[in-house]
């Protein structure tokens, strides 16, 4: 049985980072119970998780959300808030991002 047939509780930090980084999915759908994180799918398994992303989430102490000023954007924009949390800087992007229906990013501050 799934996590969802067992009643898990959303998973609020796994749906913000799946929103964030498929944009497409956002509203679609939400992330319950435990996940494991990994890379991309290589010849048939998956990979590590690539280390500038390692090094964002776990190593960095501070983050800022950018919308991009366009759909279709090399400019970014900051947002006043910072965050301690990752996760809770891509739970906020997420939130943009539905608002404004832009491109949104975490990035260090």
């Amino acid at each position: 049985m799934t996590g969802k047939a067992h009643r898990l509780p959303v998973n609020r930090r796994a749906t913000a980072l799946w929103w964030l980084l498929q944009p497409e999915t956002s509203g679609n759908d939400t992330i319950v119970g435990d996940v494991v994180v990994v890379g991309s799918l290589g010849r048939n398994f998956a990979t590590d998780v690539p280390a500038d992303f390692t090094q964002l989430v776990m190593k960095t102490r501070r983050f800022k959300v950018q919308v991009g000023v366009t759909a279709r954007t090399s400019s970014w924009l900051d947002l006043e808030e910072h965050f301690t949390d990752y996760f809770e800087a891509a739970i906020h992007a997420v939130k943009v991002m539905e608002l404004f229906a832009r491109p949104v990013r975490v990035q260090p501050t």
